[in-house]
């Protein structure tokens, strides 16, 4: 099962970045320091400001997240 990084947003929302199953601790803490002028692409093809994060969790999902369509 692949293992992804949760991102709990400012605005409720919840969205997943991927991370290797082989060194988890290692990226959830370079996560905790990254630079706060860094976007960042989700698996769901959204791109977050690093600024909107309150939460960062490592999970374990089934699945990956199906990407969203693009906005028109």
């Amino acid at each position: 099962m692949p293992t992804f990084i949760e991102l709990r947003l400012t605005t409720g929302e919840r969205r997943h970045v991927e991370a290797s199953e082989s060194n988890a601790r290692t990226e959830i803490d370079r996560w905790a320091q990254r630079d706060k002028t860094s976007w960042i692409e989700t698996v769901e093809g959204i791109w977050v400001n690093p600024g909107h994060i309150v939460e960062a969790r490592l999970v374990v999902l089934s699945a990956a997240p199906p990407r969203e369509p693009p906005s028109v």
